[in-house]
């Protein structure tokens, strides 16, 4: 059985936020694309400091990081990196290209659905 309705929306909503915080970096240092085991590592420290449950920050850790490795630019995971936590709760968003921006939200739509077991919807603004 899934979760009540409003346990899926609090999920839902402390996921978008940290997909959202994923535009809230400064300029990152330069260097190699990030593997996804550091993204995944990244993913579940993010998470796991928003209060979003150790099984699913897992769920939703293992559904994107391969996603994002793919997906997004390098200059995108590398700012990710050097995402903290503050970053995410301010949701102070700078610039990245709007083709990582749209990568995001699929992303996000996907993993949240495979998390939350919900359909539709996006990350929250």
């Amino acid at each position: 059985m899934g979760a009540p309705p409003m346990k899926n929306l609090a999920v839902r909503r402390t996921l978008g936020a940290g997909f959202i915080g994923l535009a809230t970096f400064a300029l990152a240092a330069c260097g190699g694309k990030p593997s996804e085991g550091e993204i995944n590592d990244k993913l579940m420290d993010m998470y796991s400091s928003v209060g979003l449950p150790e099984e699913q920050a897992k769920q939703v850790a293992d559904c994107a990081a391969p996603k994002m490795e793919d997906e997004l630019s390098s200059d995108t995971l590398d700012k990710f990196m050097d995402l903290d936590t503050k970053d995410i709760v301010g949701n102070d968003v700078p610039d990245i290209s709007s083709e990582d921006e749209e990568k995001l939200d699929e992303i996000f739509n996907e993993c949240g659905e495979a998390v939350t077991g919900e359909t539709g919807g996006s990350a929250p603004s």
